[in-house]
Protein backbone atom coordinates (compact mmCIF):
# COMPACT_ATOMS: atom_id res chain seq x y z
CA UNK A 1 0.00 0.00 0.00
CA UNK A 2 1.20 3.68 -0.55
CA UNK A 3 1.92 5.51 2.44
CA UNK A 4 1.47 9.07 2.45
CA UNK A 5 2.83 11.50 4.88
CA UNK A 6 0.46 13.94 6.83
CA UNK A 7 1.22 17.31 8.65
CA UNK A 8 -0.06 18.84 11.41
CA UNK A 9 -1.80 22.34 11.22
CA UNK A 10 1.63 23.96 12.94
CA UNK A 11 3.36 22.55 9.85
CA UNK A 12 1.08 23.47 6.98
CA UNK A 13 0.97 26.42 8.99
CA UNK A 14 4.62 27.15 8.40
CA UNK A 15 4.45 26.73 4.54
CA UNK A 16 2.16 29.47 4.70
CA UNK A 17 4.23 32.09 7.36
CA UNK A 18 0.64 31.27 9.49
CA UNK A 19 0.37 30.04 13.18
CA UNK A 20 -1.16 26.77 13.87
CA UNK A 21 -4.22 28.67 15.69
CA UNK A 22 -4.63 30.50 12.02
CA UNK A 23 -4.18 27.60 10.17
CA UNK A 24 -6.24 25.39 12.82
CA UNK A 25 -8.89 28.77 12.51
CA UNK A 26 -8.63 28.65 8.33
CA UNK A 27 -9.71 24.34 8.48
CA UNK A 28 -12.58 25.18 10.93
CA UNK A 29 -14.01 27.71 8.38
CA UNK A 30 -13.88 25.97 5.37
CA UNK A 31 -15.94 23.40 7.40
CA UNK A 32 -13.03 20.70 7.81
CA UNK A 33 -12.68 20.47 11.41
CA UNK A 34 -14.51 22.08 15.07
CA UNK A 35 -13.58 22.44 18.22
CA UNK A 36 -15.13 19.49 20.40
CA UNK A 37 -14.38 19.82 24.28
CA UNK A 38 -11.48 22.31 23.56
CA UNK A 39 -10.40 19.11 20.71
CA UNK A 40 -10.42 19.77 16.45
CA UNK A 41 -11.95 16.55 15.27
CA UNK A 42 -12.45 16.28 11.81
CA UNK A 43 -15.95 16.82 10.25
CA UNK A 44 -17.84 14.66 7.83
CA UNK A 45 -16.72 17.11 4.82
CA UNK A 46 -12.74 16.93 6.45
CA UNK A 47 -12.44 13.31 6.82
CA UNK A 48 -11.16 12.73 3.54
CA UNK A 49 -8.23 14.56 4.21
CA UNK A 50 -7.31 13.64 7.88
CA UNK A 51 -5.58 11.11 9.67
CA UNK A 52 -6.31 10.48 13.65
CA UNK A 53 -3.45 9.16 14.95
CA UNK A 54 -2.42 7.69 18.48
CA UNK A 55 0.55 9.89 19.70
CA UNK A 56 1.55 6.90 22.43
CA UNK A 57 1.19 9.41 24.88
CA UNK A 58 -2.08 9.82 27.48
CA UNK A 59 -3.80 12.39 29.34
CA UNK A 60 -3.43 11.99 33.73
CA UNK A 61 -6.73 10.03 33.16
CA UNK A 62 -4.97 7.55 31.06
CA UNK A 63 -7.00 8.86 28.15
CA UNK A 64 -4.91 7.92 24.64
CA UNK A 65 -3.72 11.19 23.10
CA UNK A 66 -4.78 11.60 19.61
CA UNK A 67 -3.55 13.83 17.07
CA UNK A 68 -5.01 15.56 13.29
CA UNK A 69 -3.12 15.37 10.69
CA UNK A 70 -3.90 16.24 7.17
CA UNK A 71 -2.97 14.80 3.52
CA UNK A 72 -1.95 17.49 1.12
CA UNK A 73 -5.39 17.56 -0.73
CA UNK A 74 -6.67 19.83 2.12
CA UNK A 75 -4.97 22.63 0.79
CA UNK A 76 -7.61 22.57 -2.46
CA UNK A 77 -10.31 23.05 0.38
CA UNK A 78 -8.54 26.06 2.49
CA UNK A 79 -8.84 29.72 0.94
CA UNK A 80 -5.02 31.12 1.52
Amino acid sequence: PTQQICYTPTELGKRFCQSAITFNRRLADAGLQENIGGHWVPTEKGRKHAVVLDTGKAHSSGTPIQQVKWKDSVLAEVAL
